[in-house]
């Protein structure tokens, strides 16, 4: 597996640092991701030598929130996951600055639905994903970590996870929507198969939740709503960043 497998574009801008999007959607509810992995513990992999390191969106050691729940121990009554509402909030990720990492064939990206059409990704020039009502980001903030690591003294005891806290990464941001629009932009143009498949898209029986437009020939964009919270991306964070020593 590879960091394609599971994301589809990297974002680094000043307020989303190391935020991947995920290739497939998780729900915000799910016992082995969404929610659960805030503060948990994750397998953490390097693509070696020259290649992005990035974290497998599941559980590594199996209590969730493991970390999250190690913070609030040292700081009892303390609120330990802050949110930020984002509704308006416009991320763009763009082929010129080496955002988009799939540059293979796929799905339309981060959506929760696949409809068997493959785009290629390597001709795709930016995707741009604007967030409606209900989008927020949650976080655990930084200084928390800290603390946690200085009252360990940077060993970290089984009780938080060990060996596997030092050696793999911790999620410590996720974002979370579901009400907003993905529009995918290409200056060489979709083709005609492309979009002959979209027309067939349209005819199908999609609840009402997903409204598919193809713009122009350079641009194609799908409208998600409803009550279900995806997530829609992450960031990591490693033990050792932890030692401001």
């Amino acid at each position: 597996m590879s960091l394609t497998d599971y994301y589809i574009s990297k974002f680094d801008g000043a307020d989303y640092e190391r935020t991947f999007f995920l290739k497939d959607l998780q729900t915000r509810d799910c016992s082995g991701g969404g929610a659960a992995l805030l503060g948990s513990i994750v397998p953490y992999e390097s693509e070696f030598p020259f290649g992005t390191n990035y974290v497998v969106p599941e559980l590594y050691y199996p209590t969730p929130n493991i970390v999250t729940s190690a913070i609030q121990a040292i700081h009892p009554g303390l609120t330990v996951v802050a949110r930020i509402d984002l509704a308006g909030k416009t991320i763009t990720t763009t082929r010129e600055n080496d955002d988009i990492v799939d540059l293979s064939a796929g799905p339309f990206p981060s959506i929760p639905l696949s409809f068997g059409i493959n785009f290629d990704y390597s001709a795709i020039d930016s995707i741009t994903t604007k967030f409606g009502e209900d989008t927020y980001q949650e976080y655990i903030p930084r200084q928390l970590f800290i603390d946690l690591y200085n009252s360990v003294k940077g060993n970290p005891t089984p009780a938080i996870g060990g060996s596997a806290l030092a050696e793999q990464a911790i999620v410590d941001s996720v974002l979370y929507a579901s009400n907003y629009s993905v529009e995918i932009s290409s200056k060489k143009g979709f083709t005609t198969k492309i979009s002959a498949d979209l027309a067939k898209v349209a005819t199908l029986p999609l609840g009402g939740s997903l409204t598919l437009t193809q713009n122009t020939t350079n641009t194609i964009s799908i409208q998600i709503s409803g009550a279900t919270v995806y997530l829609i991306a992450l960031s990591r964070e490693r033990w050792n960043s932890f030692d401001v020593s």
